[in-house]
Formats: C-alpha cells, structure tokens, sequence
C-alpha cells in the first residue's frame, strides 16, 4: 500500500449543494496520544469518527449486505481467525489448532474463557451454527465448499471435516460470513431481532444503532480477551464522496474509506494522510448469463470477446481511475498473487481491428445497444464512459447508468440487467477465481456463469500445495475465461482513503476492506 501526499481542491457546501449529515460532530476527538505524528505502538484513541458512503442495513453476516455493512460488522464479530493490519489471517477465538496428516480433518481449540459481550461464553456449538447459516444463506458458499461439515466436542473443540487439503482454509474462516454469535439468543429473539443489538466476541461491541440511521457508536468491548486501543468508534454516513472529503479535511471525521480522485491535489500532510489502498481484485464487466437476459448480443460469446478486445484498459485506468490502478492483463489480481500471469490477448492492450473482425463473424456485425449499470461510487461511473466510448469505436452503444449500491444489489439479485461494472475483490487469487468460477461464487450466482471444466480447475488448484501446478491449473482456467468473456478485466482494484487520527489503530487492512482495530496483546503469530 502506498500513501500519496494531496492538496485537496475545495469549495464551500453551500456552493456545492450539500450539507453533512445531522449526526456528524462539529469537531472529531480522537485524544490527545492519536495524531498522525503518534507512533502507532503508543497511540491510544478515545474517539475515532469514521464516515461511509451508506446506512447499514444489516449485521447479519447472514445477509450478504455491501461494504457498509460489513465495515462496521467485523469488529464487532466474534472470529475463529481474525484477519491483522497486512490481510494474515491470526487466530482470535482459538488458541490451538492440529491439522491430520491428510489434511482432511481440523481441529481447533477455544480460547480459553472466550466471552460475548454481556459475558456469556463462546463455546463451539456457536461455532458450528454460524456455519451452518452461512451454508443456509447461499452467499459466497463457494469459499466453503471443501468443509464437509463442523462438529462441536464438548464447549471447547471444534472439529473440521473436509473432502479434500484446503491451503486457503483460514483465509476462507476469517471472513465476515463466519461471524460467530450466540446460537441460543439468536434463536430465542430471531436474527431480525437479534442482529438488531447483538452481543459481540470481537474487539469492539455495540453500543447505539437503529436500522435505517446514519450513525452507529462501537466501543471497547470489556470481555474481548486483548485490550482495544481505540475506546469508542463512531460511524457517520455521507453519502456524497465530496462532502465527506471536506468533513475530513475540515476535521468533523477522522477517517474516510473512499475519496473522489478528481478532489484532491496536494495537501497538508500534517493534517491528513491520503492514502491509496491497493486492494486484491479486479475491477471488470459481468454479462448477465441468465435466460431472462433480455439482450440477444450479450449472449454471443463472440460478442464478447469482441468487447473485450476493443477496451483500451490503458485508457479506462489513466482517465477513469487518474492513472492509480493498473490495467487488467489477467482475470486474477496481480499484487501479491504468486500465481498471476497474464491471459488476455495482446496481454490486455486494444486491437481494434481484430474487435471489429470478430464482431463481424456475428449477427451484429454493426453493432447494437445496451444497459451498463454501475455503482455510483467515486470515479466508477467516469471508468465506466471511458469503457463506452471504445465500445463506440466498433458500433456498441453502452448507455452507462449510475445507481445507488442498494438499487445495484436489487436489480443483480432479482437478474434484471444486461452488464453490470463492478469489481471482484477477495482475499487470495484462488477464492477471486472461486468467486467468479465455482458454484456457490458470489458472481457465479450473481450472473448465472456456468462451467464445469473451469470449477473442476479450480477445485484441484484449490486443493494443492504445489506452485507450479496450481500455476499451470489456472493458466488453463483464465484461457477458457478469455474463450468465453463473460466477465471482462479491465483494471486493478484500489480505494482512495483519508485519515487524520494514528495509523494502524482503527484502519481497513492493507491490502482490503476489512476494518482492523488495533489490540494489546497483538493478534498471534500462528
């Protein structure tokens, strides 16, 4: 992750038609001993104020909800690994755990008086009812599809079964959807009850939401087995890019997760730390493979590759994305992937003359027209144009459609589009290519992409320790995603973040969304 030091170009909010939100403070206070200048090992924050782009709507794991949701949900789950500031999985609820020598069974031990909260104890059939409403819940099961099942030993052990060795297992546990809570109180109050207030086994608890407010107060959960170095963390949201950076700039927040690029210059680093998250995605092009697809072109492979192929993701990354990400020549992220290797054609560089040829090989060989919804986050829109304007040159109309998050989640659930710009992000390459490739993957669901031969690669990559063989295995997965094109990469992914409080206590980890809070003692070393 790099840090860039910024002039942030402003003008007043009345000049710009906004105003903060109500429940944003006047002044931030994060304390005394959490400045930028504070060495992150010393600094210890009273208040950090956190602004995001949307309510959240859930914190239900279970619910598969946007980032807003999951930001401030993980802080307060409790987790059997929990992920540190450099996106390693560390174990958190656990303090032992032994691996059969086939790989095939896991066992691991509870922390010793691991509490919630209100002070109940976690214990291991807590554990394997979460899992058992992730599995329920349909939502990214793909990263769980090697587990057979999870029993509960006694309060403390838990035992993992799985069909074949699983290298990404951890990272797979460590995510949000395995957010553990108390299996009885959700069960006697219901999750819609239940996750209005729950109880929390992680380093921060709630303290004040109501669903469907712009505020949320998390503070330091007295039970959590490490000591938080933040005491409260308050969540505001703005939902206008611009006015959270001038809340930021002028001191009403003190962290912002995603900036508009086109705000910001030079600033007083003194003040305000910008901060380029390298993140492990891609962002890319999802056709809508369902029957309902109400476009005959987007149908036709050749189509797509024709598309594909006229996109100049030079362009899209230096004009749409102020030259921050780099342009896509794999599906696969490139920073930190040991795996990656370049698969499109002409390593990702335009040829508009072979896009017009393969687009004559079809019935559309002058072009046609489409919907291209996209979030309406900062910049993508702006990428999205640029993708329109290449589609152009060979006679594709792209009416871009920018859309609130929720109305995007809406018409993707509910299959009522044709391509949609979004991005797939995760923790390792293979679960990246799970996402897209295997059943259960969230785009798999979300665009009904079927192959069989794609998901059998990566089962068997998933499944070994060899470099070379799981390099190869995806080399041969990424050509039959070339072949068929129905997501396209366009560039690497990346969110423009502020902050003015210290560094490393309260911050999404590097790379990712994550949100870490920083704890004495530190997660372990495994």
């Amino acid at each position: 992750m790099t840090t860039m030091s910024l002039r942030l170009v402003l003008r007043p909010a009345a000049v710009l038609g906004f105003a903060l939100a109500a429940s944003v403070p006047t002044m931030a206070n994060p304390g005394p001993n959490c400045t930028l200048a504070t060495p992150t090992d010393k600094a210890e924050c009273a208040t950090v104020t956190m602004a995001i782009g949307a309510r959240t709507t859930s914190l239900d794991p279970s619910a598969g909800g946007p980032s807003t949701d999951y930001q401030p949900m993980y802080p307060q789950q409790g987790l059997l690994y929990r992920y540190d500031i450099d996106l390693v999985p560390r174990m958190d609820l656990i303090e032992a755990e032994t691996v059969s020598p086939d790989g095939l069974t896991i066992t691991q031990t509870i922390r010793k008086g691991a509490k919630y909260s209100d002070g109940s104890p976690v214990v291991a059939e807590d554990v394997v009812f979460a899992f058992e409403r992730w599995k329920a819940a349909g939502i990214s099961s793909a990263f769980i599809a090697p587990i057979k099942s999870v029993a509960a030993q006694g309060d403390g052990t838990i035992v993992w079964s799985l069909s074949s060795p699983y290298p990404d297992f951890k990272h797979a546990i460590a995510s949000h959807f395995l957010g553990i809570h108390p299996k009885k109180q959700i069960q006697e109050k219901t999750p819609a009850e239940y996750f209005k207030k729950p109880v929390s086994a992680g380093p921060l608890m709630l303290s004040e939401w109501t669903p469907g407010t712009d505020q949320m107060v998390l503070k330091a959960n007295p039970h959590y087995w490490a000591k938080p170095h933040v005491q409260e963390l308050r969540i505001v949201v703005i939902p206008d890019p611009t006015s959270r950076l001038l809340a930021l700039q002028q001191g009403s927040v003190d962290y912002v997760y995603t900036l508009p690029l086109n705000a910001a210059s030079r600033n007083d680093a003194s003040k305000v730390t910008i901060i380029n998250h390298a993140e492990p995605g891609t962002f890319m092009l999802a056709v809508n493979n369902y029957q309902g697809q109400p476009n005959a072109a987007l149908k036709d492979k050749k189509v797509r590759q024709a598309m594909s192929l006229v996109i100049d993701r030079k362009r899209v990354a230096e004009i749409g994305f102020f030259g921050i990400p780099e342009p896509a020549c794999a599906y696969a992220f490139k920073p930190g992937n040991p795996y990656f290797q370049c698969s499109l054609p002409n390593d990702g560089r335009p040829d508009v003359a072979a896009a017009k040829a393969r687009l004559a090989e079809t019935a559309w060989p002058n072009g046609f027209s489409f919907e291209m919804i996209v979030p309406a986050r900062p910049q993508w829109a702006e990428a999205a144009q640029v993708v329109a304007a290449d589609l152009a040159k060979i006679g594709i109309t792209a009416n871009v459609k920018p859309l609130p998050d929720a109305d995007i989640t809406t018409r993707i659930r509910a299959r009522n589009y044709e391509l949609v710009f979004f991005r797939n992000a995760v923790q390792t390459p293979i679960l990246q290519l799970r996402n897209w490739f295997f059943p259960g993957g969230a785009w798999v669901v979300n665009s009904g992409f079927e192959n069989p031969t794609a998901a059998a690669l990566l089962a068997e990559a998933g499944s070994s320790s060899d470099p070379a063989k799981i390099k190869d295995l995806l080399r041969k997965l990424e050509l039959l995603a070339v072949e068929d094109s129905s997501y396209i990469p366009l560039t690497s992914q990346f969110s423009l973040s502020g902050i003015r409080h210290a560094r490393g206590v309260v911050e999404a980890v590097r790379p990712g969304e994550y949100l870490f809070v920083k704890t004495t003692p530190a997660l372990p070393v495994n």
